[in-house]
């Protein structure tokens, strides 16, 4: 496989208010690095507060970082570069009710990539929205809908399309998996395999369910206070974790599964 996404000693240092005139300094992330190969799947895990949703947000230029480098394809990534960024990377947040404007419909929500970072005709856009509808499993009719007229699995799909709509090398996924049922849940993630084994695409995951992690990585990467304590592939890390959060992570999920 060939190396696509390379992190190098990534920082963000946050300040947080003590008192009224006082703030202290922390770091959300703290010397992070780490490879990712084209159509490779990372799995972020940790414990509440380590940093997890932090270095997601970091990698996809929504918040900008203290210190270090992002490399796609060996050429580094600037912050504020949106247009070169969103054709690399792109993300799917948390909740599809609060990223879906709920006053645009479905096409004018594709779109919005489409106008803002390509040359594309108006009637090649609408090729483009239908096109990557239907990847998502949807209908050429959904253009019209409203995020209010969609199911939750649906609303996920759009998530998903307005993600791939771009043709981006990775993807970012916060935890958005997490709240749908499990049948929704399973559909999504057979979709995200299918789209990463029909493009190659590179995942990115925040997950605290470790069956998950098991069945989608092939690697993982531990956070803890800021932190990455352990990274390894999926198996070795299940099968021979290190750190004694891996460990504590692990004992919780087998405790889980044997009940």
């Amino acid at each position: 496989m060939a190396n696509l996404l390379h992190v190098k000693n990534l920082s963000q240092h946050v300040y947080v208010h003590k008192g009224w005139l006082s703030r202290q300094r922390f770091a959300a992330i703290d010397d992070i690095s780490f490879e990712l190969n084209m159509g490779e799947s990372l799995a972020i895990i940790g414990e509440s507060g380590s940093g997890k949703s932090s270095l997601a947000k970091v990698l996809a230029g929504i918040n900008k970082p203290s210190n270090g480098d992002i490399f796609v394809n060996g050429e580094a990534l600037k912050f504020g570069d949106y247009t070169r960024r969103c054709r690399l990377i792109r993300m799917i947040f948390q909740d599809p009710n609060s990223s879906l404007n709920p006053r645009s419909n479905i096409g004018r929500i594709l779109s919005a990539p489409l106008i803002l970072n390509t040359a594309l005709s108006q009637q090649e856009q609408q090729q483009k929205v239908i096109a990557t509808l239907k990847l998502v499993g949807l209908l050429e009719e959904h253009a019209e809908f409203f995020p209010s007229m969609l199911s939750s699995g649906q609303k996920q799909r759009i998530a998903v399309a307005r993600a791939l709509i771009l043709s981006p090398k990775i993807i970012v996924i916060d935890e958005s998996i997490a709240a749908l049922d499990v049948s929704v849940r399973a559909q999504i993630i057979n979709l995200l395999l299918e789209l990463q084994q029909r493009f190659a695409i590179s995942y990115i995951f925040v997950s605290n369910d470790l069956g998950l992690v098991r069945h989608f990585s092939d690697k993982v990467l531990v956070m803890q206070q800021g932190k990455a304590v352990e990274f390894k592939h999926t198996e070795e890390f299940f099968t021979q974790p290190e750190h004694e959060l891996s460990q504590r992570l692990i004992n919780a999920y087998q405790n889980a599964f044997r009940k």
